[in-house]
């Protein structure tokens, strides 16, 4: 198996932001100047709020493989939902030696538009998107856990604010299990500071998917453990305590 990052996320919607927010409490104009404000500040600096996106080659499973993992290019900029997104995924593909029609799988971890932009089905004629099926993403069919390699694993994992499931592939070549975690874990901070309430919308369920993901995670027969968050740079980890 191979994993190539097709980008790095960085991190918008950070547990930091939602505490803000929250203290406007109802009052959405001023939730959206905060969101504004912020999200201009952030772009000024090159952040743009995209998600981390994958592609993954494994044998032995061609109606599955290759697939992307959470592949959108669309950003926390208002005005960039347009077509040049779709077309710098297709890119990035392309950049990585594959053709889009080669692609058989989406694999999301939820519906938010920076980690499933639905446009670009349209342009990977063969590929399906696919999610946990007690996930239920929107948009999405739902995975046959029963069919899935030894070296796929998918959970669900609710907790962030919509359906959301994450993903571990084990690569044996490296002794190397890696969890895509989604925006349950958004970034390495984030994972740090789980006992902040202000991380998850369900506070109880974030836990609690935190928990049977690590858990599995450590299970794994293999030596390193790396989580993948939905908006920072892969981090390596252990089981919690």
């Amino acid at each position: 198996m191979r994993c190539h990052f097709l980008k790095f996320g960085n991190l918008m919607g950070s547990p930091d932001l939602k505490a803000m927010m929250r203290n406007l409490g109802d009052d959405n104009k001023a939730i959206d100047a905060l969101w504004d404000d912020v999200a201009s500040i952030k772009l000024m600096f090159g952040l743009d709020g995209r998600s981390t996106s994958a592609l993954i080659l494994a044998q032995g499973c061609p109606a599955l493989f290759p697939a992307l993992v959470d592949c959108s290019f669309v950003c926390a900029d208002p005005h960039s939902f347009g077509d040049a997104s779709v077309s710098a995924a297709i890119s990035a593909i392309e950049s990585a030696g594959l053709n889009p029609a080669e692609i058989k799988s989406l694999f999301i971890t939820h519906p938010h538009a920076d980690h499933f932009d639905s446009r670009l089905l349209k342009k990977l004629p063969n590929a399906t998107a696919y999610s946990h099926p007690d996930s239920g993403v929107a948009g999405t069919s739902p995975l046959n856990l029963k069919d899935l390699p030894k070296y796929f694993t998918a959970l669900n994992t609710p907790g962030h604010g919509t359906p959301h499931c994450s993903f571990i592939f084990d690569f044996d070549e490296h002794d190397l299990s890696i969890c895509f975690a989604g925006d349950l874990i958004m970034s390495h901070a984030h994972f740090l500071s789980l006992d902040q309430s202000f991380a998850f919308s369900d506070v109880a369920q974030g836990k609690e998917s935190v928990r049977k993901l690590m858990s599995e995670l450590d299970a794994r027969n293999t030596t390193y453990k790396m989580i993948v968050p939905g908006h920072d740079i892969p981090f390596f980890t252990h089981a919690l305590p």
